[in-house]
């Protein structure tokens, strides 16, 4: 079952990486269709979540509780933060 849950959850990860990949670079190409303010906003917006994905797919790689670990970092963090 463990075995299982680790090759979806790679799976799963592999695929978002890509989608957000695709959607980040494309948004280079519309442009010219909305604003520059718009433009810079989701760009980084989908470049931080594509580094968050990464960094969590690479720790899972690794091991499943260090990737607990980093998320309860990233929970910790984002609570503070906001």
């Amino acid at each position: 079952m463990f075995l299982l849950f680790t090759f979806l959850f790679s799976l799963f990860s592999l695929f978002s990486l890509f989608l957000l990949i695709f959607f980040y670079f494309s948004f280079f190409f519309i442009n010219f269709f909305i604003s520059y303010n718009f433009l810079i906003f989701f760009s980084w917006f989908f470049f931080y979540i594509f580094l968050v994905l990464l960094l969590d797919y690479h720790c899972f790689q690794l091991s499943f509780t260090n990737l607990l670990l980093i998320l309860n970092v990233f929970d910790n963090f984002h609570f503070v933060k906001i």
